[in-house]
């Protein structure tokens, strides 16, 4: 029923795909290099960039250069001082589908319709959106480990099956979903093409400044996501298609 508003995802193949991602897709330099490209653009040398993060020109040095990779911390730091999005510095690194891919097919749906129509739709959407946010799990106020936890059992997969995909162990990812411990880059990145989120979305709880758009995408699950998209498409077909 498409106004009901719990929905499960499940999906088996997903492992399978991370599997496949992590063996012919190890991170490269894409961090550092995006990282120059975001200093240059504005118009800061390292040492200027350096000193607004807190840390030396070395280590921005050495982050360009792909010498060293900061860890979680370091690496929101410099987000949240810049106010630079963790997709931006992260970009190049994910190859499959996010939460952004589904909020382009939205978006592209409803594009061919008249304003008026499109209105409509997205008032009902509106409803809908506010009706998910009031039902458990809610993501609104869940901390970064806590939106792995329900993002990862909402996918209805076990902690070895993830563990097993970003290589670390069970205790490890235990470690994560509890706060005890943040992720490496590398396996944000592998939780990321995983869980089938951006950067944006699993580090939200994270990011300390507004993020442009409409956020409560961020509080949404991919299901759900998918389900908007969905009865989008169905309104469009079925009430406003001639």
């Amino acid at each position: 029923h498409i106004l009901c508003p719990i929905f499960r995802y499940y999906d088996y193949t997903i492992i399978c795909w991370a599997e496949d991602i992590l063996t012919k897709a190890r991170p490269t330099n894409l961090f550092g290099e995006n990282l120059k490209s975001y200093r240059k653009s504005l118009g800061e040398t390292r040492t200027e960039f350096a000193a607004d993060c807190g840390c030396s020109m070395y280590t921005i040095q050495n982050y360009e250069i792909g010498r060293n990779t900061p860890n979680l911390a370091a690496f929101l730091q410099i987000c949240n001082v810049k106010k630079v999005l963790p997709s931006r510095l992260l970009d190049g690194y994910s190859t499959g589908p996010t939460e952004v891919t589904i909020m382009n097919e939205l978006e592209n749906c409803l594009k061919p319709l008249k304003l008026s129509e499109r209105q409509r739709i997205i008032g009902q959407l509106d409803i809908w959106i506010n009706c998910i946010l009031n039902t458990e799990p809610k993501l609104m106020h869940a901390s970064f480990g806590e939106r792995i936890r329900i993002l990862r059992t909402n996918a209805s997969l076990e902690l070895r099956d993830v563990a097993d995909a970003c290589a670390i162990s069970i205790s490890t990812l235990q470690g994560y979903e509890s706060g005890q411990h943040d992720p490496s880059i590398p396996v944000l990145l592998y939780l990321c093409q995983i869980l089938q989120v951006s950067p944006n979305y699993l580090l939200y709880p994270r990011i300390d400044f507004k993020v442009p758009g409409d956020n409560r995408i961020f509080f949404l699950l991919p299901a759900q996501l998918h389900t908007l998209l969905q009865s989008a498409q169905y309104l469009k077909n079925n009430f406003f298609m001639s």
